[in-house]
């Protein structure tokens, strides 16, 4: 009598599944093995090492996500200079108002807010371990936002009315890096990043964290 051929294949599947389920073994094995070795050379509980890995996935994350949002600007400003006359600047009765010399001091205000949030929250949290939580948690919530804000600005590019020199790195990738990070920690202001402002973002947080 001729065998049907799901018979005749079933024999393959189960050979095919068990040597994925072996592959798969072997790797957590390997994974097992370099967490308990670095739990022994760092003295601590392998729990704890398996904490700090996902608060640094976490960590990469943010970093990767502060840089698209900042490429996102970087080719929001591009598209400005490129289609300059295409593109009003969006009137705002706020920057009728007479100048205000301290405005800084609403930067200083909302990172005062910011810090205090994070303090209160590791101050009142269990244990070390609920810490890192906390500041993964952080960690995630700020990857999503930045995410967000890249996306919003590369979609929709918002002319500030104020006076500004928007940012030109067309072509050239490593100046493109090296303008993100002056973008991360301050050093040049973008044009066209007024949809969702950066402030927008660590004030959501904020809110977030209270």
């Amino acid at each position: 009598m001729t065998e049907s051929p799901i018979t005749s294949i079933s024999p393959v599947i189960d050979i095919i599944n068990n040597n994925s389920t072996t592959t798969q073994n072997r790797r957590f094995s390997n994974f097992n093995i370099v967490h308990n070795c670095l739990a022994e050379h760092l003295h601590v509980s392998p729990y704890v090492v398996a904490e700090l890995l996902r608060t640094l996935i976490s960590f990469i994350s943010l970093v990767i996500s502060a840089f698209v949002c900042t490429f996102a600007i970087q080719w929001s400003d591009l598209r400005w200079i490129n289609y300059n006359k295409d593109m009003d600047p969006l009137e705002d009765l706020a920057f009728s108002t007479p100048k205000i010399d301290y405005v800084f001091l609403a930067d200083i205000a909302m990172l005062t807010l910011l810090v205090g949030s994070l303090v209160i929250n590791m101050v009142l949290a269990a244990s070390n371990i609920a810490r890192i939580i906390i500041l993964r948690r952080i960690f995630w919530l700020l990857s999503f936002l930045l995410i967000f804000r890249g996306i919003t600005i590369g979609v929709t590019v918002l002319p500030s009315p104020k006076q500004c020199a928007p940012l030109n790195t067309a072509g050239n990738f490593l100046n493109m890096l090296k303008t993100s990070c002056y973008l991360i920690v301050g050093s040049v202001k973008a044009c066209t990043d007024n949809m969702y402002s950066g402030h927008s973002t660590f004030i959501t947080l904020r809110y977030v964290l209270l």
